[in-house]
């Protein structure tokens, strides 16, 4: 069993590499006629990023390797043929990058440009709108602004020194993940909350109740006060007054025998 086992691990990786040496070998075949085609379709951009000797060497590359593939290559192993497709690509992928870099680089400098002078009217804006944000904190997100505009300003002088046939020194896609920092920082900032406004003070109800105690004991004491005041005697009602009371009441019970029912009068 454990010799069958090991034949059918071993036919299994034989029959792996013969789909990986097709794999390449069709990428063989289908670069090198990727190759005379864009010689042909993009012929004019082309000839901006390489020379005549860069053009006749991608192009007999090509040949050659068509050519091998029913000659030599035939019967190639799988490393044979991994290096024959790195033969073929690394020089002519240098070219097809050169010519999408000559249009997609300068787009990709203007973006970056744009989004850097966002960047700044931000921050100017968030000195009155976001007063959370402090002055260092704007500064910091300022600081690394002016580090990216620099570096571009070092690169795009460095780039106008080269030819069209040369490599670029930077890349589109460079350029694109080059603001990933400071937007991060500028992200985290904007989610900054702010600060909330002073609480109005409490009062302690028991502190109130106690004040109106003690006010209500104070009126108490001055009216107790001013009765003392008006009978210092002690007494409530003197004597002449007693009399008028009793008399009165006398009045009042003989107009109340003399007067007529209130029903009689309706």
């Amino acid at each position: 069993m454990l010799e069958s086992k090991a034949k059918m691990e071993a036919l299994d990786q034989k029959d792996k590499e013969r789909q990986m040496l097709e794999s390449v070998k069709n990428q063989v075949e289908s670069y090198s006629y990727k190759i005379k085609n864009k010689l042909i379709d993009d012929e004019e951009n082309v000839n901006l990023v390489t020379t005549e000797e860069q053009r006749e060497e991608i192009s007999k590359l090509a040949n050659d390797a068509e050519e091998w593939l029913y000659d030599d290559g035939y019967n190639a192993d799988l490393v044979t043929m991994q290096n024959k497709y790195a033969e073929l690509e690394t020089p002519a992928e240098k070219i097809f990058f050169r010519v999408a870099e000559m249009a997609a680089r300068p787009v990709a400098v203007a973006a970056l440009k744009e989004k850097l002078e966002k960047i700044v009217a931000l921050m100017t804006k968030w000195e009155t709108t976001h007063p959370q944000i402090t002055e260092e904190e704007r500064g910091d997100v300022l600081s690394k602004v002016e580090e990216i505009k620099a570096w571009l300003a070092e690169k795009e002088a460095e780039q106008e020194k080269l030819a069209l046939t040369e490599d670029p020194v930077f890349s589109s896609v460079e350029l694109k993940a080059k603001t990933k920092v400071v937007e991060a920082v500028v992200s985290r900032l904007s989610k900054k909350p702010k600060p909330k406004p002073p609480k109005a003070k409490k009062v302690d109800a028991n502190e109130t109740t106690a004040e109106n105690k003690t006010q209500a004991e104070n009126e108490t004491v001055s009216e107790e006060a001013a009765g003392e005041s008006s009978d210092p005697a002690g007494e409530t009602t003197s004597e002449p007054a007693k009399e008028e009371e009793t008399a009165g009441e006398a009045d009042a019970s003989s107009e109340t025998k003399d007067s007529p029912p209130i029903s009689d009068e309706l």
